[in-house]
């Protein structure tokens, strides 16, 4: 959705969009929904929805066609993965082409290059601390329970079983090292938490 709506700004309400991503992934399905409910009463449209199959290289060899043949006819580029948004960016500076607006995902440095540079207009920033958190934690009950406790999710704070007792877990920054009640670090609870794969 904040994707969409920034996209929308960028076009001035009306335009062709394609969009690369990977159709099979629910994730990448609920963020295309997104873009559609966000611009769904504006004058964009999304005329092509391209699957990378995991490729970044589809991505570029899909721009150069599209810039070859229909530049005209497409006025942006919305990558729903990490890997295309920097090989549309490349392929659009390569050949000089400008007025086209790149949206990108995630906040590799390459990325962010592009930002600075202005072959990319914007990025959707995820949070990868909190995802590796989760991860770590589902993979470490996997590992000495054999089966996935509930995690259940919220908005902002994620309640995580350890093995000894429940830890609240904050996404917001500001309050990660609050991470472990009985009073450990960050680190450590990390250190904690791999060495019991090691064990």
């Amino acid at each position: 959705m904040t994707g969409g709506q920034r996209l929308a700004q960028e076009l001035k309400g009306k335009g062709n969009v394609v969009v690369f991503t990977m159709p099979d992934q629910h994730n990448m399905q609920d963020r295309l929904r997104g873009y559609r409910d966000a611009l769904d009463r504006s004058g964009i449209k999304i005329t092509r929805v391209v699957d990378i199959q995991g490729d970044p290289r589809i991505a570029f060899d899909t721009t150069t066609q599209i810039i070859g043949k229909k530049k005209d006819k497409v006025d942006a580029f919305v990558c729903l993965e990490a890997q295309s948004g920097k090989e549309v960016a490349g392929v659009l500076n390569s050949y000089k082409v400008t007025g086209k607006v790149v949206m990108a995902m995630d906040t590799d440095p390459e990325t962010l290059d592009w930002i600075k540079k202005g072959g990319i207009a914007a990025t959707i920033a995820q949070k990868p601390y909190s995802m590796a958190f989760v991860g770590m934690q589902m993979l470490d009950n996997l590992y000495h329970h054999n089966r996935l406790r509930s995690i259940p999710i919220g908005p902002r704070i994620a309640l995580l079983r350890s093995r000894h007792s429940w830890t609240r877990f904050c996404s917001d920054r500001q309050e990660q090292c609050r991470l472990v009640s009985a009073g450990k670090t960050e680190r450590h609870w990390w250190a904690e938490i791999i060495s019991r794969f090691r064990r």
